[in-house]
């Protein structure tokens, strides 16, 4: 059909034309917004070509009906669709901004390519399960978003398999359509099309994610060649495919077979399915042998050998290796036995503990869980006889129990121990790293953070070391370790560990918890850095997580994503979703911590600030009081609230009672090594100056007031988020002082329309 570019700002229905990203044979491709405002989301629009055939405005249709019935992670999601104004169809996707497959996974480790195309190969069986045949499967169709998720895009050639669900002539076209490099002999010869087509191109793809190559010599662009190879199956083992020996090493044997078997040129030689295929590889990754090799009793030998290189340690001799085998298989039973033990032995301790607690058992006296810990705690340091395995497991699990309730002067001692037991004893060092994490968490919540890094480094080379990358205390290292580096202010390295972190998840079984922290503290770097609109969907999605495992009981890591996206949202000027959060977030910190600790503080905080924000100083007082009045870890924490008490009394007029804190706040900033201290020493500098306007010192406050601002205003971190409050100080003071044309200067512009700064007190990373 005819092309009809559209220019920016054109309307389409409802949506608002930004600029074009591509166009292809059915039509073009938008990236747009909603004109309406209703979303703030950007979206891919796809338009059909003006006087298009027929058969064209037919398959743009059967996409968008296709599109409809899949809703997968890995897929990209229809939103929306419609006619526009000259009748012609569009539908709306979500916008995916991702690099292709083949580009992306170029540097990855071998595991890491072999993770993702296992993701591919989920979203393709979900398709086939929809009854629907993509056909064009080729890495400019596979996007991988910045957090290393693959999004599988165009099913604008795809094919349904149930013509009962269609409109008629919708499951065959009568067209070939097709990317040949990746294309199966079948399309190219033109017959029917089914699920086997799709698990052909996987191989393909395979293949090009193993070696960076085509599986076939002949040339891109000499189709006789190409279709030809297709067609007789003159397909380039991946091994043979590499320039080093070290590589072709690596693909040899399963790899290659699992290629050739997916690339068999006939459909019914092929892997049944998509999640056959993956299962395959998943086996080669496990060290087991692959569905693709014939099961001989020389190649199960040499997998059993490969997965228990430690063990089995490759003896030449028959008798040597059965000897071998013999004496691992009989430590590693005893070592199980003395596994199963130890977790028996912690589990009765454990269970025996909390039964106390049970109105049931304790005769009708309410037992705390803090009690119940105290008296475990007293068992233990009264000589409790056990293994010393067996002391550290239950002294690192009682240590990360009090941590999670924040109370860190009972939690140091027992993590240190355990750690001590553990290195002293020669224990597995996976154990060891995990205590050492585990330790450096509470440290870093104490604000110990000089002590706390060199462990979190030294557990994470740890994990690196005994391949235990793959795992939920790696993943904990890792954003525990990228908390530390965002409060020093080194904020793309922090954010380049949170992306390591979350690009773990689909490898880890059960990670929901990390990946959930992986989200919100990418959001939280990212929000640190000024990029409020990047940080707000991994924030939102971080909350989601978490509402959806946690089932909206209180949880710490729970009120913690409230609390964050609360924050962000009132850097946005959204005050009332975010005082509606921040409420939300206390109401839960109360009930977790009994109304104590340095969480309930911080949500007193931030609904003092925020009510400070609106011009109530009246209200955020007694917020602020309760704050102060609680059991702080440091005096960084106490010049923050101190801070929000100065403000709440300046604000009422009280400088005189006001000033003493302001200076003391300000006094404990200055000297504080703390990366913030750089925006929230001129921030309580300008506090103090509203606090001297309140006594009608006029004069001293103003040097002070216009020299932070403009401080405020050039930070290009958090700090540019206080200048907008610090400009409404200015302007107070000019009226104050009967000089409205200086207020007026001040206040024209953004003054009065400027969003409040986000509140401070939990801008720390959550590592909860």
């Amino acid at each position: 059909g005819e092309w009809e570019e559209l220019a920016e700002g054109q309307r389409v229905g409802p949506y608002r034309v930004v600029r074009e990203i591509g166009r292809g044979g059915m039509g073009a491709v938008y990236l747009a917004v909603r004109a309406d405002e209703e979303f703030d989301q950007r979206v891919a629009l796809k338009l059909v070509g003006l006087g298009s055939a027929a058969e064209i405005v037919r398959r743009f249709r059967a996409e968008r009906q296709i599109l409809a019935h899949l809703d997968h992670p890995n897929i990209a999601k229809l939103l929306d669709g419609g006619t526009a104004e000259d009748g012609r169809p569009y539908f709306v996707m979500e916008y995916v901004e991702g690099r292709p497959i083949d580009e992306y996974a170029g540097k990855l480790p071998l595991r890491e390519r072999l993770a993702l195309f296992r993701e591919v190969c989920a979203a393709v069986h979900f398709a086939h399960q929809n009854l629907i045949v993509h056909r064009d499967l080729k890495p400019g169709n596979i996007l991988v978003t910045a957090d290393g998720v693959p999004k599988l895009l165009d099913f604008g050639i795809a094919k349904l398999l149930d013509p009962g669900r269609s409109d008629p002539g919708l499951s065959d076209l009568g067209l070939r359509p097709m990317t040949l490099q990746y294309a199966s002999p079948e399309q190219v010869r033109g017959e029917p099309i089914t699920t086997a087509s799709d698990v052909y191109s996987l191989g393909v793809l395979l293949h090009v994610l193993l070696t960076g190559r085509s599986p076939y010599a002949a040339a891109a662009d000499d189709r006789p060649a190409l279709e030809r190879a297709i067609l007789q199956g003159e397909t380039v083992r991946p091994s043979q495919a590499v320039a080093t020996r070290e590589e072709a090493r690596r693909l040899a044997g399963d790899l290659d077979t699992i290629v050739l078997r997916a690339m068999d040129p006939e459909p019914g030689r092929r892997y049944a399915s998509a999640e056959q295929l993956a299962a395959d590889v998943q086996r080669h990754l496990d060290g087991l042998p692959v569905l693709a090799r014939k099961n001989t009793a020389s190649y199960r030998l040499d997998k059993f050998v490969r997965r228990h290189k430690a063990g089995v340690a490759t003896a030449a001799a028959v008798l040597l290796l059965v000897l071998g085998f013999s004496v691992t298989v009989t430590l590693l039973w005893q070592r199980a036995q003395r596994e199963r033990d130890r977790a028996a032995a912690v589990s009765d301790f454990l269970e025996d503990l909390f039964a106390r607690a049970d109105p049931s058992q304790s005769r009708g006296e309410t037992v705390t869980v803090r009690e119940a810990l105290d008296r475990g705690r007293q068992q233990i340091a009264g000589g409790l006889q056990a293994a010393p395995e067996t002391r550290a497991s239950l002294m690192e699990t009682m240590g990360r129990v009090y941590r999670s309730l924040g109370l860190h002067d009972q939690a140091r001692p027992l993590l240190e121990e355990s750690l001590r037991i553990r290195r002293r004893t020669g224990q597995d060092p996976v154990a060891v790293a995990s205590n050492e994490i585990n330790l450096a968490l509470a440290l870093q919540e104490m604000g110990k953070r000089d002590e706390a890094e060199p462990l979190l480094r030294d557990g994470l080379e740890i994990l690196r070391r005994q391949g235990a990358t793959a795992t939920l205390d790696y993943a904990a290292g890792l954003n525990n370790l990228g908390g530390l580096l965002k409060e020093r202010g080194d904020y793309k390295a922090a954010e380049a560990l949170f992306r390591e972190a979350l690009s773990l998840k689909q490898r880890i079984p059960r990670s929901d918890r990390e990946v959930a922290r992986a989200y919100n503290n990418l959001g939280d770097v990212l929000y640190a850095q000024g990029d409020i609109a990047a940080a707000e969907p991994y924030l939102r999605t971080g909350l989601a997580i978490r509402r959806r495992l946690f089932g909206g009981e209180p949880h710490p890591e729970l009120a913690t994503s409230l609390s964050n996206l609360a924050s962000l949202l009132e850097a946005k000027g959204e005050r009332s979703e975010a005082k509606a959060l921040y409420r939300e977030a206390l109401a839960m910190r109360r009930k977790l911590y009994d109304n104590q600790g340095t969480k309930v503080a911080q949500s007193l905080g931030n609904l003092a600030f925020v009510l400070l924000a609106e011009g109530r100083p009246a209200e955020a007082e007694p917020f602020a009081r309760e704050a102060l009045a609680l059991k702080l870890p440091n005096d960084f924490y106490r010049a923050v609230f101190l801070r929000h008490l100065a403000a709440s009394l300046a604000g009422q007029g009280r400088g005189r009672e006001a000033e003493p804190l302001a200076r003391e706040a300000l006094a404990i900033f200055r000297f504080s090594k703390s990366e913030s201290s750089r925006w929230r020493t001129p921030d309580a500098e300008s506090v103090l100056g509203s606090c001297l306007a309140a006594q009608g010192r006029y004069a001293e406050a103003e040097p002070l007031l216009l020299d932070t601002y403009l401080v405020l205003k050039a930070d290009r971190g958090e700090g540019a988020h206080y200048a907008p409050a610090a400009r409404q100080r200015i302007v107070d003071l000019y009226m104050a002082w009967g000089r409205p044309d200086r207020a007026a200067a001040y206040r024209n512009g953004e003054a009065s329309t400027a969003p409040a700064p986000p509140a401070p007190p939990d801008r720390h990373t959550d590592r909860g």
